[in-house]
């Protein structure tokens, strides 16, 4: 096992020019490995914002999971009123109700596209932190097209690897 984390922790280096190249590795766990690791799955499937806030906490920004996980909750909440505006008004809306709708959308737009843009950048610098290969590119179309709790339990698993390998080495 303590092989394991060895080849975990430490990656091939060159030195070129006096600068050191490290290779990046893969992620060890599949982007559908969810169920590898059940704890991190039930979380990031049914408390999102939760797992939002632990990744969050890894990264140089230290509120950004905090900022991402209330984010999330707002936009489930302006959700949930658009829902109830939907039901209680089938036949139409009320001038009021209208702008009441229109302004919920709004909001509910804004909050998901900034909710995307931390989650990108959390996503981003975790797998860079841990040395995992990847580009904006491809962590922006998992968390847009893989419902954002697949690539989020992901992260949740290779973090709690990491900290499981450093707890190791230190004891």
């Amino acid at each position: 096992m303590a092989s394991d984390y060895a080849q975990f922790v430490s990656r091939p280096t060159e030195d070129v020019d006096n600068e050191q190249v490290v290779e990046l590795r893969d992620w060890n766990y599949g982007i559908c490995g969810c169920f590898n690791h059940v704890r991190g799955c039930l979380l990031a499937l049914f408390c999102p914002c939760y797992v939002v806030m632990i990744l969050g906490k890894h990264t140089d920004l230290k509120n950004i999971g905090l900022i991402a996980g209330i984010l999330w909750v707002v936009k489930l909440l302006m959700d949930i009123f658009e829902l109830y505006l939907d039901i209680n008004e089938p036949d139409g809306f009320r001038l009021t109700h209208q702008k009441l709708y229109i302004f919920s959308l709004l909001f509910s737009m804004l909050f998901t596209f900034l909710y995307f843009i931390l989650r990108l950048y959390i996503r981003q610098y975790n797998r860079e932190r841990m040395g995992i290969k990847g580009t904006a590119i491809g962590d922006c179309c998992y968390i847009l097209f893989c419902c954002d709790c697949i690539p989020m339990c992901q992260e949740y698993q290779e973090i709690d690897l990491h900290e499981e390998v450093i707890s190791a080495y230190e004891n």
